[in-house]
């Protein structure tokens, strides 16, 4: 089981790093046309922000399959935990300085947030499926 916890953690990680570097990159192009970043240092920064937002995911680990509210409750606290410390690691590294890159900012990370969940969710289903036409080819087998 841990192992299949590291593996999800690696993908969730890629997920999340392609779609800051993918920000970044929109950010800049339409809202911030003049920037220059110092390509390592910013890279370096998104991968420890990836990291701490993939690692606080431990919200989610349970003994027991999660119920919709108890999802949404832990979805709900994870969205608070990246957010209260992405915003202040934003600010010190000067990706933010007033309320509107604040809000921009904020509103990045949950976007990445919303299509990371997205992914999960389309990875899920796709797993539920061969499960369910495993089951159906074993039931088959019986009869």
């Amino acid at each position: 089981m841990i192992r299949h916890e590291l593996i999800n953690f690696a993908k969730r990680f890629v997920v999340i790093y392609g779609l800051a570097m993918l920000a970044t990159y929109l950010y800049c192009l339409f809202l911030n046309p003049n920037c220059s970043l110092v390509v390592v240092e910013h890279c370096g920064r998104c991968i420890l922000a990836s990291f701490i937002a993939d690692a606080s995911s431990f919200v989610y680990f349970s003994n027991h399959e999660l119920s919709t509210r108890e999802w949404w409750v832990r979805t709900a606290v994870h969205c608070a935990i990246i957010e209260s410390v992405l915003l202040p690691l934003g600010y010190i590294w000067g990706m933010w300085s007033d309320f509107s890159g604040a809000a921009i900012y904020f509103m990045i990370i949950l976007l990445i947030k919303l299509c990371v969940n997205l992914v999960g969710y389309g990875k899920d289903c796709a797993e539920a499926s061969d499960l369910n036409r495993c089951l159906k080819e074993r039931r088959e087998k019986r009869n």
